[in-house]
């Protein structure tokens, strides 16, 4: 099993992830969400990284891609706060750097991070933020609901989008990549 510290911005870079189908439905609250926030802001504030924990990959047969083993909760919600952020930038440029970094891969044609087959089309209308489907189980409830409490933290809260988006860039976390999921 290969292991390294890395910040989210490397962490994001060349994979595409996916939720295999043993994984639970995505289940955070919003008090997750802020908690997660104030520990950003936090960094930001001491000017420091924070450690957000180990996330555990297994590799697939397909080139970079890899399976989420442990971390899927925490690795969906960075998501979704790093599309809000990205959404609400002035700069165009910054919006398709940002978006082929973290949301899509360098094609456009797929995302970098897919959820569990039963919330994968939820889940892409959300990042879209073209919520016109009302949840229809309790994942798509929690997805709603966080992304939602991310949306009023980034208009009421987080006055320097793009400063906020570099210090979740800098979260710090503990990979590891196993080659065979069954040993992860």
């Amino acid at each position: 099993m290969a292991n390294k510290q890395l910040t989210i911005e490397k962490f994001f870079i060349g994979k595409i992830l996916n939720i295999p189908e043993y994984q639970r439905s995505y289940a955070w609250e919003k008090q997750n969400v802020r908690d997660l926030i104030e520990d950003i802001n936090e960094s930001l504030e001491t000017n420091s990284s924070h450690y957000i924990g180990t996330v555990v990959l297994a590799k697939t047969t397909t080139q970079d891609n890899y399976n989420i083993v442990d971390g899927q909760q925490r690795l969906t919600t960075i998501l979704m706060m790093m599309n809000v952020l990205i959404l609400r930038l002035t700069d165009k440029e910054d919006v398709d750097y940002y978006k082929r970094l973290y949301i899509f891969d360098k094609n456009y044609d797929k995302y970098k991070l897919t959820p569990l087959d039963r919330d994968a089309n939820y889940f892409f209308a959300l990042l879209q933020e073209n919520e016109k489907d009302e949840p229809k189980s309790r994942s798509q409830r929690y997805l709603t609901e966080v992304y939602e409490e991310i949306k009023n933290a980034v208009e009421d809260i987080i006055i320097n989008k793009k400063q906020f988006l570099r210090a979740i860039e800098n979260l710090q976390i503990l990979e590891f990549i196993e080659d065979d999921e069954g040993d992860a």
